[in-house]
């Protein structure tokens, strides 16, 4: 009796263990999807994805979409309907062995924490207005970019407007923020809202849509600063329909939280994800204009606001 109990028991554990096998659709624009199946547990998988309660909290029959970094549920369609959607045609190719972790590190995806130090990123623009050379600090942990007077006067050296002016600026919470202390020692405070012509403010998901709608890779690629790395050209139009080409490098050990699309610097330089990875903006130009990442490198800052007075 015993002996049949423990068979019973034994027999369950396989077939709930059989059941618990996750479904997977691998998916690819224009392409379609592959399907798999993985033994990894809900934990398991949220856990690989750096997701927490993300597929345990889906339904059974729930369906893990994969599309390069992105990840997401499907509960509603098929897998065929999935497949259709993304442009496959016929039957999902089925996928014997998929090994998710390999997945995730061979798409480059950072699902672990980033420890997103403080980096000063030096650049040059080229323009009809204004050219010069200048550096800013991205601090990712605190949501703001910082130029401080010593780079603000090395990019407008020789600008009479700025003749005898300090200024601090930074970029935080949408706002263009400057500290000025005029020729006779003066502090004045502006804050100003800004806006660029590639994103909305606050809505990530409607800027990574845009973006991805809007420009697309070239396949041309190029050294990345000094490095064995690679810098990725993508083409597309600004707001007025003008050519504009992004070239986009690795990010290094900085990566966006999940959801957030963009950490824009000074000239629209700083931090992009584009299907969940993260990319620093290493180039932007235009039919009259380029402004481009000479340097990156790690860095610290630190700004006394006392004693300035708001003019707003």
């Amino acid at each position: 009796m015993m002996k049949k109990l423990i068979l019973t028991v034994f027999a369950l554990v396989i077939l709930f263990s059989a059941k618990a096998q996750q479904t997977v659709a691998i998916c690819k624009q224009k392409y379609g999807c592959d399907i798999a199946k993985i033994n990894l547990s809900r934990v398991e998988i949220d856990k690989t994805l750096g997701k927490t309660n993300f597929l345990v909290k889906a339904g059974k029959n729930a369906i893990l979409v994969l599309n390069n970094c992105n990840s997401s549920i499907e509960e509603k369609r098929t897998m065929q309907q999935l497949h259709a959607s993304y442009g496959g045609k016929g039957a999902p190719k089925q996928i014997k062995l998929f090994d998710l972790k390999k997945y995730i590190k061979d798409k480059g995806c950072l699902v672990a924490p980033c420890p997103n130090t403080t980096k000063r990123i030096s650049f040059k623009l080229t323009s009809p207005e204004h050219s010069g050379t200048g550096y800013f600090f991205a601090n990712l942990k605190s949501g703001e970019a910082y130029m401080p007077n010593a780079a603000f006067q090395q990019f407008y050296a020789g600008a009479e407007d700025f003749a005898g002016v300090k200024v601090d600026a930074f970029f935080r919470n949408n706002k263009y923020v400057s500290y000025m202390i005029d020729p006779e020692g003066k502090k004045f405070k502006t804050d100003m809202p800004i806006g660029t012509n590639m994103s909305a403010i606050g809505n990530d998901a409607k800027n990574a849509e845009k973006f991805k709608k809007e420009f697309k890779p070239t396949g041309k690629k190029r050294a990345h600063l000094n490095t064995a790395d690679f810098q990725y050209e993508y083409l597309g139009k600004d707001d007025e329909g003008a050519p504009l080409t992004f070239w986009l490098g690795p990010s290094g050990n900085v990566c966006l939280p999940q959801g957030k699309f963009d950490a824009w610097g000074f000239w629209n330089l700083g931090y992009i994800a584009v299907d969940g990875k993260t990319y620093l903006v290493a180039e932007i130009s235009g039919s009259s204009f380029k402004v481009q990442v000479t340097n990156v490198s790690e860095g610290t800052y630190s700004f006394n606001p006392a004693g300035y007075q708001s003019i707003n």
